[in-house]
């Protein structure tokens, strides 16, 4: 993102959680703002992965996943947040456990925070069909 910035290309941060079959985990990754498109998915970081760990892929195998994340996003992708250190609505009465983003929530009894470690979440998805009847 600051490289981008640095260049003039708009560039923000977003978070969310990748949700893999048998695998769900929090994930940050960065957009540009690409005239006409909008804004547009960049993970460098599954790039990195699909470069050095996919290594069962041929090289080009590997590149084609490596420049698919520049500018695009899989579907087990779920964005939490827009940008960064927004403030909540209504407002904690105690200190935030993540005052960057909100992918795991924030937990307070009274005037105490309720820290991540003292607390356990699970996220629960399903998989929507694209052809559901409107009526």
């Amino acid at each position: 993102m600051a490289l981008c910035r640095l260049n003039g290309i708009p560039a923000r941060w977003q978070s969310g959680w990748d949700t893999f079959p048998n695998s769900t985990t929090i994930h940050d990754w960065c957009e540009i703002y690409l005239a006409p498109y909008g804004w547009m998915p960049v993970d460098p970081y599954m790039g990195i992965y699909a470069m050095r760990y996919a290594t069962t892929l041929k090289d080009e195998q590997r590149r084609e996943i490596r420049d698919f994340f520049f500018g695009g996003q899989d579907w087990y992708r779920m964005a939490a947040n827009s940008d960064h250190n927004q403030p909540l609505t209504p407002p904690k009465n105690s200190m935030r456990s993540d005052d960057v983003d909100f992918q795991r929530g924030e937990l307070e009894w009274g005037d105490h925070n309720i820290y991540f470690d003292q607390y356990s979440y699970h996220l629960d998805w399903k998989e929507v069909s694209a052809d559901v009847k409107r009526e």
